[in-house]
C-alpha cells in the first residue's frame, strides 16, 4: 500500500480511473486503500468519506473480507459506520454478524472469543451493538437474537436452552 502524499495521489488517481469502469470491487479496494492512507496521514475526514463509499461498494459486491477490513479502518478513524438505509440484520457489520451467528448457535461469550480470536470484552461490545441495532432488550436478548437469526432459541448444542453461564 502506498504511503504519504505521493501514495495518496496515486491512490486517488486509481480510484478516479476505476470510477469509470465496471470493476466495482476493485474500486472498493482502491477506496479502502486510499482511506487507510489518508487516515495514516492524519486526514481523518477525507478518510471517512472514502471508507464510507468503500463500505457501500463492498456490501453491494458481497465482499465480506473487504468489509471487515474497511470496518477496521473506519474504527481506526474513531467512527462507526451505520449502514445507510439498513435496518435489522442488514445493519450489522460483518464482525457483528459473525458474533451474532455464534451467539445464536448457543456459544458462550468465552467460546465465541476463542473461535474468532478476539477478547471476551470485544464479544460483549459486539453483542451490545447487535442488541441495540436489533432493538433487543432485557435478560432474554440472547434468546431473542437466536429467534431473529434462525427462528430458534439459542441452545448449547445438546438441544437444551443455553441460559447458563454465557461469559
Amino acid at each position: 500500500m502506498a504511503c504519504g502524499d505521493e501514495g495518496i495521489a496515486i491512490l486517488e488517481e486509481a480510484a478516479t480511473c476505476l470510477r469509470s469502469s465496471p470493476a466495482r470491487l476493485e474500486l472498493a479496494r482502491a477506496l479502502c486503500d486510499l482511506g487507510a492512507a489518508q487516515r495514516r496521514a492524519g486526514k481523518r475526514s477525507a478518510a471517512r468519506r472514502q471508507l464510507r463509499e468503500a463500505a457501500a461498494l463492498a456490501a453491494q459486491c458481497g465482499a465480506l473480507a473487504l468489509g471487515e477490513r474497511i470496518d477496521d479502518e473506519v474504527a481506526a478513524t474513531g467512527l462507526h459506520l451505520r449502514r445507510e438505509g439498513a435496518s435489522g440484520l442488514e445493519a450489522l457489520t460483518p464482525a457483528e454478524r459473525r458474533v451474532a451467528d455464534l451467539a445464536a448457535s448457543g456459544l458462550t461469550n468465552r467460546a465465541i472469543a476463542q473461535t474468532l480470536f478476539i477478547s471476551v470484552k470485544t464479544v460483549g461490545t459486539h453483542l451490545g451493538h447487535i442488541y441495540e441495532k436489533l432493538d433487543l432488550q432485557g435478560a432474554q436478548a440472547r434468546d431473542q437474537l437466536g429467534i431473529r437469526l434462525n427462528g430458534t432459541l439459542a441452545t448449547d448444542g445438546a438441544g437444551t436452552l443455553n441460559g447458563a453461564q454465557r461469559g
